[in-house]
């Protein structure tokens, strides 16, 4: 009986040994669990912070490249607007001087309309005149600008040849003037008879040898000359 109650005893001794040992490995596997519960929701949150850089970096790179493009949008809007003034500024001249301007002067300055447009800064802004030699072809000179610079000048188109043109100013050079003709205050048709101008090496004074020639007047009253000497224009500043 003793001997029953001893085996009793060591078999329950052995249970408890083995229960206290199960619940520390218990304990130990919770531990673990935690932690790796804690280093999970630790990378997640660093999964966010690095989506969150990640997105702010997309939309950095969109506005720079919003940004770079900009300057290529105001260009193209620039442009439309300046295309868009000039058609207005031309279909106005269409309706108001049909039995001054001839169709194919009007047609012309249409497909120049990106690069110039007429203004009437000065009064008058366009001359009808007989420039060449022969006085063959009615000849017809505007008053325009530059679409982008702005810069003003002169255009000289041919009514029996309304294709062909020549730009005084507005940002193309000719001869020995400016590109830039803002300072002209009036210009008018005057008979070549009342006009000297330099002929040969000498400077010989003479009249040209056209019709009619272009006078010119600046803001400050120094006067100058167009005329075609029997075939290129020339551009004279004749007095102080």
């Amino acid at each position: 009986m003793k001997s029953t109650m001893k085996h009793i005893y060591i078999f329950f001794f052995f249970i408890l040994i083995s229960c206290g040992s199960s619940k520390e490995e218990i304990t130990q596997y919770q531990s673990q669990i935690k932690a790796l519960n804690e280093n999970n929701a630790s990378l997640q949150n660093q999964l966010k912070e690095q989506d969150t850089e990640l997105k702010s970096l997309n939309n950095l790179v969109n506005l720079q490249r919003e940004n770079d493009s900009l300057p290529q949008v105001i260009q193209e809007l620039d442009t439309k607007r300046s295309s868009l003034r000039s058609n207005e500024m031309m279909t106005g001249f269409e309706t108001t001087l049909p039995n001054h301007l001839p169709s194919g002067v009007l047609s012309t300055m249409k497909s120049l309309s990106d690069q110039y447009r007429i203004i009437s800064d000065i009064n008058p802004f366009f001359l009808k005149l007989n420039a060449a030699a022969d006085g063959s072809c009615g000849d017809y000179m505007l008053r325009i600008e530059h679409v982008v610079t702005e810069k003003k000048g002169f255009i000289l188109l041919k009514e029996c040849n309304p294709e062909w043109y020549l730009v005084l100013g507005a940002g193309s050079t000719f001869q020995n003037i400016e590109d830039d003709l803002s300072g002209i205050a009036t210009f008018y048709v005057e008979k070549s008879e009342n006009v000297k101008v330099s002929y040969g090496s000498e400077g010989k004074k003479v009249n040209p040898p056209t019709r009619e020639v272009v006078m010119f007047y600046s803001s400050d009253r120094i006067p100058a000359v167009f005329y075609s000497d029997e075939g290129p224009y020339k551009w004279e500043w004749i007095g102080d």
